[in-house]
């Protein structure tokens, strides 16, 4: 089993529930973790997290045996009993030292979640730019940005064109940051050539350190460039 984190609520409605405990590396087949849950309630859930899912297992009837455990003051970046919970997401990790790990202070820059522990890379997956003819040497991409890039980081992330002339290489061509004011962006690839066959792609990024770290990329768009006109 791969990473889990385990729920205590006083209700069947698992998004109501509080998070207590968190396991990050995987459990193999046959094998068994102990993990302690600073919570009282009557039901227990047991989520998966993957991306921007989750999976829910609920246990309503249960019965605990347990030990008695001392609260003890957590440092910087960990929480819970023991302290056995780590701030892995949170901005200067900072978070609830003897609650359930919520970040105090929000989210580290490439991090989203309740928790800040689902790691936000840039994706358009299943995404197809549009091109057009600009003129004799150049065409024109607009593709539909990342719409879940947070505004106020907005200037860590970007796209590049790529493109390849008849299945050939491709070529990464012109970049151009995020723009939160609109919904699509456009770039013109120069130094092209009519009646050419042309596969074309987005490649979104982010700026960590300076270096571009690609995401997923868009949909790959096979066009034929005629001498003029708009092509789709």
């Amino acid at each position: 089993m791969q990473e889990f984190a385990i729920g205590v609520g006083n209700t069947s409605d698992v998004t109501e529930h509080t998070e207590c405990a968190y396991h990050e590396t995987p459990v193999p087949p046959g094998g068994h973790v102990t993990l302690d849950c600073p919570a009282v309630g009557r039901f227990v859930s047991v989520a998966r997290h993957k991306g921007l899912q989750t999976w829910y297992m609920t246990i309503c009837e249960f019965v605990v045996i347990g030990r008695s455990m001392a609260r003890i003051a957590c440092k910087r970046g960990s929480f819970g009993v023991n302290c056995i919970g780590k701030c892995s997401g949170c901005r200067d990790d900072e978070c609830s030292a003897v609650d359930d790990g919520r970040c105090s202070d929000g989210c580290r820059l490439w991090f989203t979640g309740a928790f800040c522990r689902e790691e936000r890379t840039p994706t358009l997956k299943g995404s197809f730019p549009s091109v057009n003819r600009n003129n004799e040497s150049a065409m024109s991409i607009t593709w539909t940005q990342d719409p879940a890039i947070p505004d106020n980081h907005a200037q860590y992330y970007g796209y590049t064109v790529a493109y390849a002339v008849s299945y050939g290489d491709m070529i990464m061509g012109p970049s151009i940051a995020h723009d939160p004011s609109t919904e699509t962006r456009s770039v013109v690839v120069p130094d092209v050539f009519p009646c050419m066959e042309y596969d074309v792609q987005v490649r979104p990024y982010r700026k960590v350190y300076g270096v571009k770290q690609y995401g997923w990329s868009s949909e790959t768009v096979h066009v034929r460039l005629p001498s003029a006109h708009f092509v789709s």
